[in-house]
């Protein structure tokens, strides 16, 4: 599950009795967000690429129709 917050961004792991972070960062560490793969014929999945403000990025696969919610609150690339 992703967790987009106020101050940060995390990655998490949830199980039915409990929630880890698997990855966090700073909201204002976030440059962009931008499709990495996407298939104009299945709504229901994508890769979002996460680019952070040092250079470095990260693939996250999102699935479900909310995904693209998730990317209008962001900063796009």
């Amino acid at each position: 599950m992703l967790a987009v917050g106020e101050r940060q961004v995390s990655l998490l792991y949830v199980d039915e009795h409990e929630a880890e972070i698997a990855w966090s960062v700073p909201r204002e560490q976030l440059a962009g967000v931008e499709h990495a793969l996407w298939d104009a014929h299945d709504a229901q999945q994508a890769t979002l690429r996460w680019h952070i403000r040092d250079g470095s990025w990260y693939d996250v696969k999102a699935q479900g129709g909310g995904w693209k919610l998730l990317v209008d609150g962001l900063p796009l690339r």
